[in-house]
Protein backbone atom coordinates (compact mmCIF):
# COMPACT_ATOMS: atom_id res chain seq x y z
CA UNK A 1 0.00 0.00 0.00
CA UNK A 2 1.38 3.39 -0.82
CA UNK A 3 2.36 5.50 1.94
CA UNK A 4 1.43 9.36 2.36
CA UNK A 5 3.77 11.61 3.76
CA UNK A 6 3.26 15.52 5.47
CA UNK A 7 5.81 16.57 3.41
CA UNK A 8 6.83 20.19 3.35
CA UNK A 9 9.48 21.70 1.14
CA UNK A 10 11.12 25.07 1.49
CA UNK A 11 14.33 26.91 -0.29
CA UNK A 12 15.91 28.39 2.72
CA UNK A 13 18.38 31.20 0.68
CA UNK A 14 19.09 33.43 4.05
CA UNK A 15 22.32 34.58 1.91
CA UNK A 16 25.02 34.41 4.78
CA UNK A 17 25.93 31.31 6.93
CA UNK A 18 24.72 32.60 10.19
CA UNK A 19 20.95 33.17 9.18
CA UNK A 20 20.95 30.06 7.10
CA UNK A 21 21.48 27.79 9.98
CA UNK A 22 19.16 30.69 12.12
CA UNK A 23 16.60 29.60 9.66
CA UNK A 24 17.12 25.85 9.60
CA UNK A 25 17.88 25.44 13.49
CA UNK A 26 14.66 28.00 14.85
CA UNK A 27 11.77 27.74 12.16
CA UNK A 28 12.14 24.94 9.41
CA UNK A 29 13.92 22.17 11.84
CA UNK A 30 14.17 19.50 8.65
CA UNK A 31 14.74 16.04 8.47
CA UNK A 32 16.37 16.35 5.23
CA UNK A 33 18.71 19.05 3.59
CA UNK A 34 19.30 19.60 -0.02
CA UNK A 35 22.67 21.28 -1.16
CA UNK A 36 21.61 21.63 -4.74
CA UNK A 37 25.20 23.15 -5.47
CA UNK A 38 28.25 25.13 -5.40
CA UNK A 39 28.52 28.29 -7.14
CA UNK A 40 30.17 31.81 -6.99
CA UNK A 41 27.58 34.37 -6.20
CA UNK A 42 26.69 36.05 -3.24
CA UNK A 43 30.58 36.44 -2.83
CA UNK A 44 29.90 39.18 0.02
CA UNK A 45 28.20 37.46 1.94
CA UNK A 46 28.82 33.36 1.57
CA UNK A 47 33.17 33.44 0.66
CA UNK A 48 35.33 34.52 -1.05
CA UNK A 49 35.45 31.68 -3.32
CA UNK A 50 34.28 28.24 -4.16
CA UNK A 51 36.30 26.45 -0.92
CA UNK A 52 34.40 29.20 1.50
CA UNK A 53 30.83 29.23 0.45
CA UNK A 54 31.47 25.31 0.15
CA UNK A 55 32.22 25.73 3.73
CA UNK A 56 29.16 28.65 4.78
CA UNK A 57 26.71 26.21 3.48
CA UNK A 58 28.14 23.00 5.30
CA UNK A 59 28.01 24.59 8.87
CA UNK A 60 24.62 26.03 8.48
CA UNK A 61 23.23 22.62 8.50
CA UNK A 62 21.36 21.15 12.18
CA UNK A 63 22.67 18.06 13.71
CA UNK A 64 20.56 14.77 13.51
CA UNK A 65 20.20 16.13 9.56
CA UNK A 66 20.78 13.89 6.53
CA UNK A 67 22.22 16.40 3.98
CA UNK A 68 21.85 15.48 0.34
CA UNK A 69 25.00 16.97 -1.52
CA UNK A 70 24.38 17.35 -5.13
CA UNK A 71 28.20 19.21 -5.50
CA UNK A 72 29.62 17.16 -8.34
CA UNK A 73 33.23 18.78 -7.77
CA UNK A 74 35.24 15.80 -5.96
CA UNK A 75 37.30 17.87 -3.69
CA UNK A 76 34.49 19.74 -2.71
CA UNK A 77 32.26 17.03 -1.74
CA UNK A 78 34.85 15.83 0.37
CA UNK A 79 35.86 19.05 2.46
CA UNK A 80 31.91 19.61 2.31
CA UNK A 81 31.21 15.66 4.23
CA UNK A 82 34.39 16.44 6.78
CA UNK A 83 32.20 19.82 7.36
CA UNK A 84 28.89 18.55 7.72
CA UNK A 85 30.42 15.38 9.98
CA UNK A 86 31.24 17.81 12.00
CA UNK A 87 27.75 19.58 12.82
CA UNK A 88 26.96 16.05 13.82
CA UNK A 89 24.73 15.62 10.51
CA UNK A 90 25.00 13.05 7.80
CA UNK A 91 26.17 13.64 4.38
CA UNK A 92 24.94 11.32 1.16
CA UNK A 93 26.78 12.75 -1.76
CA UNK A 94 24.58 12.32 -5.38
CA UNK A 95 26.32 9.99 -7.98
CA UNK A 96 25.30 10.84 -11.85
CA UNK A 97 25.29 8.24 -14.22
CA UNK A 98 28.30 8.87 -17.12
CA UNK A 99 25.15 8.80 -19.08
CA UNK A 100 24.18 11.95 -17.75
CA UNK A 101 27.10 13.88 -16.63
CA UNK A 102 27.81 17.43 -17.94
CA UNK A 103 24.06 17.33 -18.70
CA UNK A 104 22.06 20.82 -17.20
CA UNK A 105 20.80 20.13 -13.87
CA UNK A 106 21.39 16.39 -13.77
CA UNK A 107 22.98 16.58 -9.97
CA UNK A 108 19.63 17.78 -8.90
CA UNK A 109 17.20 15.72 -10.53
CA UNK A 110 19.19 12.67 -9.50
CA UNK A 111 19.31 14.61 -6.09
CA UNK A 112 15.24 14.06 -6.36
CA UNK A 113 15.26 9.95 -6.13
CA UNK A 114 18.12 10.29 -2.98
CA UNK A 115 16.00 12.19 -1.27
CA UNK A 116 12.80 10.03 -1.90
CA UNK A 117 15.17 6.59 -1.06
CA UNK A 118 15.80 8.44 2.71
CA UNK A 119 11.99 8.99 2.82
CA UNK A 120 11.13 5.24 1.87
CA UNK A 121 9.52 6.49 -1.31
CA UNK A 122 9.63 4.60 -5.19
CA UNK A 123 12.59 5.91 -7.14
CA UNK A 124 11.82 8.17 -10.19
CA UNK A 125 11.70 5.83 -13.13
CA UNK A 126 14.67 5.65 -15.61
CA UNK A 127 12.55 6.92 -18.56
CA UNK A 128 11.03 9.92 -16.75
CA UNK A 129 14.46 11.09 -15.50
CA UNK A 130 15.71 10.90 -18.62
CA UNK A 131 12.92 12.77 -20.40
CA UNK A 132 13.19 15.43 -17.57
CA UNK A 133 16.54 15.99 -18.66
CA UNK A 134 16.94 16.17 -21.65
CA UNK A 135 14.06 18.63 -21.92
CA UNK A 136 16.03 20.64 -19.38
CA UNK A 137 18.80 21.26 -21.86
CA UNK A 138 19.46 24.68 -23.56
CA UNK A 139 18.39 25.16 -26.46
CA UNK A 140 19.72 27.83 -28.89
CA UNK A 141 17.03 30.97 -30.10
CA UNK A 142 16.74 31.34 -33.88
CA UNK A 143 16.61 34.85 -34.60
CA UNK A 144 15.89 36.64 -37.57
CA UNK A 145 19.69 36.63 -38.23
CA UNK A 146 21.45 34.92 -36.00
CA UNK A 147 20.80 32.42 -32.53
CA UNK A 148 21.00 33.54 -29.36
CA UNK A 149 20.51 32.09 -25.16
CA UNK A 150 19.81 34.04 -22.70
CA UNK A 151 22.11 32.52 -20.11
CA UNK A 152 21.46 35.79 -17.48
CA UNK A 153 18.81 33.99 -15.63
CA UNK A 154 21.25 31.63 -14.17
CA UNK A 155 23.55 34.03 -12.54
CA UNK A 156 26.56 32.73 -11.35
CA UNK A 157 29.77 31.68 -13.98
CA UNK A 158 29.59 28.10 -13.56
CA UNK A 159 26.33 27.66 -14.70
CA UNK A 160 27.07 29.94 -17.36
CA UNK A 161 29.65 27.29 -18.65
CA UNK A 162 27.97 24.57 -18.54
CA UNK A 163 25.23 26.76 -20.97
CA UNK A 164 28.07 27.88 -23.29
CA UNK A 165 29.27 24.61 -23.83
CA UNK A 166 26.44 22.50 -24.02
CA UNK A 167 25.13 24.86 -27.19
CA UNK A 168 29.05 26.17 -28.48
CA UNK A 169 31.63 23.86 -27.13
CA UNK A 170 34.61 25.55 -28.53
CA UNK A 171 33.05 27.30 -31.38
CA UNK A 172 33.18 30.83 -30.73
CA UNK A 173 30.51 33.09 -28.95
CA UNK A 174 29.72 36.48 -28.90
CA UNK A 175 29.04 37.38 -25.00
CA UNK A 176 27.12 40.49 -23.55
CA UNK A 177 27.42 40.88 -19.96
CA UNK A 178 25.03 43.30 -18.06
CA UNK A 179 25.75 44.14 -14.86
CA UNK A 180 24.10 45.71 -11.67
CA UNK A 181 25.89 47.87 -9.24
CA UNK A 182 24.11 45.56 -6.43
CA UNK A 183 26.08 42.39 -7.16
CA UNK A 184 29.83 43.81 -7.09
CA UNK A 185 31.14 39.66 -6.11
CA UNK A 186 29.00 38.41 -9.03
CA UNK A 187 30.94 40.81 -11.72
CA UNK A 188 34.31 40.09 -10.00
CA UNK A 189 33.47 36.31 -10.75
CA UNK A 190 32.54 37.03 -14.38
CA UNK A 191 35.97 39.11 -14.78
CA UNK A 192 37.35 36.01 -14.31
CA UNK A 193 35.43 34.13 -16.12
CA UNK A 194 35.47 36.12 -19.22
CA UNK A 195 39.14 36.62 -19.20
CA UNK A 196 39.66 32.73 -19.24
CA UNK A 197 37.40 32.21 -22.39
CA UNK A 198 39.63 35.13 -24.04
CA UNK A 199 42.25 33.18 -23.00
CA UNK A 200 40.66 29.56 -24.69
CA UNK A 201 39.96 31.86 -27.65
CA UNK A 202 36.20 31.20 -27.52
CA UNK A 203 36.00 34.88 -27.07
CA UNK A 204 37.17 37.24 -29.60
CA UNK A 205 35.29 40.63 -27.76
CA UNK A 206 33.12 41.61 -25.16
CA UNK A 207 30.01 43.79 -24.80
CA UNK A 208 28.66 44.99 -22.10
CA UNK A 209 26.25 47.02 -20.49
CA UNK A 210 24.79 48.05 -17.27
CA UNK A 211 26.00 50.25 -14.30
CA UNK A 212 29.43 50.25 -12.26
CA UNK A 213 31.07 49.24 -15.74
CA UNK A 214 34.55 51.12 -15.58
CA UNK A 215 36.34 48.55 -12.78
CA UNK A 216 34.85 45.49 -14.75
CA UNK A 217 36.36 46.85 -18.33
CA UNK A 218 39.89 47.94 -16.80
CA UNK A 219 40.09 44.45 -16.01
CA UNK A 220 38.92 42.77 -19.12
CA UNK A 221 41.37 41.52 -21.25
CA UNK A 222 39.50 41.21 -24.22
CA UNK A 223 38.44 43.89 -26.46
CA UNK A 224 35.63 45.48 -24.99
CA UNK A 225 32.06 47.17 -26.49
CA UNK A 226 30.23 49.54 -23.80
CA UNK A 227 27.03 50.35 -23.90
CA UNK A 228 25.20 52.70 -21.14
CA UNK A 229 22.59 51.66 -19.08
CA UNK A 230 19.90 53.59 -20.41
CA UNK A 231 20.42 51.99 -24.19
CA UNK A 232 18.04 51.08 -26.68
CA UNK A 233 17.73 47.42 -26.25
CA UNK A 234 16.14 46.66 -30.25
CA UNK A 235 19.72 49.00 -30.92
CA UNK A 236 21.88 46.72 -29.14
CA UNK A 237 20.61 43.49 -29.99
CA UNK A 238 21.11 44.80 -33.88
CA UNK A 239 25.22 45.37 -32.82
CA UNK A 240 25.15 41.79 -31.31
CA UNK A 241 23.98 39.89 -34.43
CA UNK A 242 25.68 42.09 -37.13
CA UNK A 243 28.63 40.71 -35.12
CA UNK A 244 27.72 37.38 -37.04
CA UNK A 245 28.58 34.68 -33.69
CA UNK A 246 25.86 32.90 -31.65
CA UNK A 247 25.31 35.54 -28.66
CA UNK A 248 24.69 34.49 -25.03
CA UNK A 249 23.53 36.86 -22.67
CA UNK A 250 25.26 36.75 -19.05
CA UNK A 251 25.03 38.44 -16.04
CA UNK A 252 22.07 40.00 -14.51
CA UNK A 253 18.60 39.49 -15.63
CA UNK A 254 17.02 42.23 -13.17
CA UNK A 255 16.74 45.06 -14.53
CA UNK A 256 14.71 47.49 -17.22
CA UNK A 257 17.07 47.03 -19.70
CA UNK A 258 16.96 43.55 -19.75
CA UNK A 259 13.35 43.30 -19.60
CA UNK A 260 13.50 45.35 -23.06
CA UNK A 261 15.88 43.03 -24.29
CA UNK A 262 14.11 40.04 -24.15
CA UNK A 263 11.00 42.07 -25.34
CA UNK A 264 12.69 42.77 -28.44
CA UNK A 265 14.09 39.11 -28.88
CA UNK A 266 10.55 37.62 -28.62
CA UNK A 267 9.63 39.61 -31.25
CA UNK A 268 12.57 38.15 -33.68
CA UNK A 269 12.20 34.82 -32.87
CA UNK A 270 11.85 32.49 -36.06
CA UNK A 271 11.95 28.93 -33.86
CA UNK A 272 12.59 28.08 -30.32
CA UNK A 273 13.69 24.40 -30.46
CA UNK A 274 17.28 24.55 -32.45
CA UNK A 275 18.95 22.20 -30.25
CA UNK A 276 22.79 22.41 -30.74
CA UNK A 277 25.06 20.07 -29.52
CA UNK A 278 29.17 20.23 -30.10
CA UNK A 279 30.77 17.02 -30.88
CA UNK A 280 33.74 18.48 -29.53
CA UNK A 281 32.30 19.00 -26.27
CA UNK A 282 34.85 16.78 -23.33
CA UNK A 283 34.44 17.26 -19.96
CA UNK A 284 33.46 20.64 -18.31
CA UNK A 285 36.09 23.00 -17.63
CA UNK A 286 36.73 24.18 -13.72
CA UNK A 287 36.21 27.90 -13.65
CA UNK A 288 39.14 29.08 -11.51
CA UNK A 289 40.87 27.32 -9.01
CA UNK A 290 38.66 26.57 -5.30
CA UNK A 291 41.01 28.27 -3.19
CA UNK A 292 44.84 29.32 -4.69
CA UNK A 293 46.00 29.12 -0.81
CA UNK A 294 44.84 25.48 -0.37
Amino acid sequence: MQKFLNVAIIENQAITEYTTRLVNEIFVKPRIIVITNVRQDHLPTLGRDKREIARSFARSVPENTVVINCEQNPVLQDYMEKEIEKRGATAINVEIPEVHRGLLGAETVYGLNYVLDEMGSDPIPEDELDSNLQSMQPHWLELESGVLFNAAEVNDVESTEMIRQQLAGKEKILPFVYLGDERRGRSYSFVKYLNHLFEKGYIDEVFMGGRTTKAFARNIRAPIRQFRADADAGEVLDEMVRVGLPVILMGNTVDEFMRQMEIEISKRVVAGDNVHYSPEVDTLEEVGPINSNH
